[in-house]
């Protein structure tokens, strides 16, 4: 009867963990979740002498923010090259695309081996991109959350709002479209780890 009630309180416990890491992205990237939008500032594009023919830009807005103009210009395009080539059965050392050839796999933007990179490889549509993040919000507040118990020995409470809080921070918000946040979310299981 203990360990009923015990397995109980921990799948409640675990459940009020992944719903409140769940619920705000939801409520921040839910068009781009369910398909409605796509979660990259393509209004970037609009931006003279870019992409967009003069008639299309005549009616498009200032982009709101061109110092998220890289994940748009640079990192979405080598997402694309790199599930291509991959999905192709091919490892993607070279981009012979920019800059009359260039070494794809050694840059750390490909992000070629990351882990979250799966995701785009199974599901190669742009809309993967807020599945992806809301992978690495999971990956980034279980770490927190499990670094909170285990190596800070906090209680239930004060572990799971460090958790939802986590992926919330200013730096995970504001580089989400970036490689540099692949990495970031990884840090709570470090610290857990040492």
């Amino acid at each position: 009867m203990q360990t009923r009630l015990a397995l109980s309180s921990r799948r409640i416990r675990w459940s009020i963990l992944l719903s409140g890491l769940i619920l705000p992205q939801v409520i921040l990237i839910g068009p781009s979740l369910f398909g409605s939008k796509i979660m990259l500032p393509l209004d970037i594009l609009g931006r003279p002498n870019c992409y967009l023919p003069r008639e299309v830009r005549s009616w498009s807005k200032a982009p709101q923010n061109f110092t998220l103009a890289d994940p748009v210009l640079q990192l979405e395009i080598f997402r694309r090259f790199a599930v291509r080539e991959v999905r192709a059965g091919r490892l993607p050392l070279w981009n012979p695309h920019n800059y009359c050839g260039y070494p794809f796999l050694a840059t750390n933007q490909s992000a070629v081996f990351s882990p979250f990179r799966l995701l785009d490889y199974l599901w190669p549509s742009p809309r993967a991109i807020a599945w992806g993040r809301l992978l690495r919000v999971l990956v980034a507040g279980i770490g927190a959350y499990l670094f909170f118990c285990l190596s800070l020995r906090c209680g239930f409470w004060p572990s799971t709002f460090g958790a939802w809080a986590y992926p919330l921070t200013g730096f995970l918000i504001w580089w989400a479209n970036y490689p540099l946040a692949d990495v970031t979310v990884w840090l709570p299981w470090l610290l857990l780890g040492v």
